[in-house]
């Protein structure tokens, strides 16, 4: 009686070990791997108007907007959504239906000492470049940067 006992205990402890075994820890990349440029077709710097930047903020929920970029690029896309946090800022959300599904962020700021500012960006989480709305000299543009330098993942 005492040798089937000890061979089911054999039995039992062979196969937890094998059972052990075959959990194999799965691989970690260390390293994210690259990502395709988005913005390959624009220059370095796209002007944008004041004008055309409230004709932006102006658009209603679900209404589709475009916009040239440049000379042979535009945006397309589609308002998401509106947001007025306070009478000071206002923020307004356009998915993009012809830059990989991007996401455009544009806010109006204004104060009561100083001029009307507007920031914005042009984002896509699946490429490594973002455009970044800046304002030089009174002069809207459009900059590409590095997504790296634009948000923290």
């Amino acid at each position: 009686m005492k040798k089937p006992v000890m061979y089911s205990g054999l039995m039992l402890c062979l196969a937890f070990g094998f059972s052990a075994r075959s959990q194999v820890t799965p691989l970690v990349r260390q390293t994210p791997l690259p990502k395709a440029a988005l913005f390959t077709n624009l220059p370095q710097k796209s002007n944008i108007t004041t004008a055309r930047i409230e004709k932006i903020l102006e658009s209603p929920v679900k209404a589709l907007i475009s916009f040239p970029l440049s000379a042979t690029e535009v945006f397309k896309g589609v308002v998401l959504e509106k947001v007025r946090k306070n009478e000071h800022v206002e923020t307004i959300n356009i998915r993009s239906l012809n830059y990989g599904g991007s996401l455009l962020t544009i806010s109006k700021i204004v104060r009561d000492d100083k001029p009307v500012s507007y920031i914005g960006r042009v984002i896509s989480m699946d490429h490594s470049d973002a455009l970044v709305l800046k304002q030089e000299n009174g002069q809207l543009y459009f900059s590409k940067e590095k997504q790296s330098q634009v948000i923290v993942e």
